[in-house]
């Protein structure tokens, strides 16, 4: 299968490529200019497309033999309206792209921000209710939401083929601990929020291997599903094993 992946130079999506191209597809990666356009690893299975999805002036050429979409690339930088409207912007723009080409397979990446954690209880799957307040959730969440809804709009609208995976805190060499949402640092005192809370973690090679297992899945398409690792590793034990490693 030749694919096209965007936001391929991030921390998830170089992963991704590499994973891919391992399974035996071609890889188109899409990258931002002035970004490293080859990733070491990545091998001759993959070419490169440089573009802002923001700007680009025709995305329709990114298209070009491919057969399915794996779109990650989400704004990262900004304050919550430059991440919401850079997001939503170079979605708008991709899916547009894609509309006009003869591509109608689609991997979207979400996030486990789009849940209503308030009405959490137990062990958390794909039943808990999304938020309806994107305006309260920051510029990430509500640019996720929106790319869902997008998503399944223009599949409806389009006979699409569309996943949506929404992986849990993706962590790895490179993006170690999430130690802001576990609590907050006082100096050297971190309060740890729900100490004894199983946090929703996955490893970036295993979050990647989902990618391009829900790919070859015919049993993915019309699915929403949550990636996250099986383990028992509380915020306490995770944050604190972190932050002594950083004083070593």
């Amino acid at each position: 299968m030749r694919v096209l992946v965007t936001g391929a130079n991030g921390f998830l999506g170089r992963r991704v490529v590499s994973k891919l191209v391992e399974a035996g597809h071609s890889v188109r990666a899409l990258v931002r200019p002035g970004h490293s356009q080859q990733e070491p690893g990545w091998g001759d299975g993959v070419d490169t497309f440089v573009a802002d999805l923001c700007q680009h002036p025709d995305l329709t050429e990114a298209f070009e033999g491919i057969d399915a979409t794996v779109h990650l690339a989400a704004a990262m930088s900004g304050d919550d309206a430059v991440r919401f409207s850079d997001t939503m912007i170079a979605t708008e723009r991709l899916f547009e792209a894609m509309a006009r080409s003869p591509v109608r397979r689609l991997l979207l990446c979400s996030s486990f921000s789009v849940y209503d954690w308030r009405q959490a209880t137990g062990e958390v799957d794909e039943s808990l209710p999304l938020r309806t307040r994107p305006d309260e959730s920051g510029g990430y969440a509500a640019a996720k939401l929106g790319q869902e809804r997008l998503a399944e709009q223009r599949s409806l609208e389009l006979g699409w083929e569309l996943t949506v995976l929404r992986p849990g805190f993706v962590w790895g060499a490179g993006n170690v601990c999430p130690k802001d949402t576990y609590g907050r640092s006082v100096g050297r005192l971190h309060l740890v929020i729900g100490p004894t809370r199983i946090p929703a973690l996955t490893h970036v090679d295993n979050c990647a291997d989902c990618f391009r297992a829900a790919l070859e899945s015919p049993e993915s398409i019309g699915e929403a599903i949550n990636i996250t690792d099986p383990h028992q590793i509380s915020s306490w034990t995770f944050l604190g094993d972190h932050l002594r490693s950083q004083e070593r």
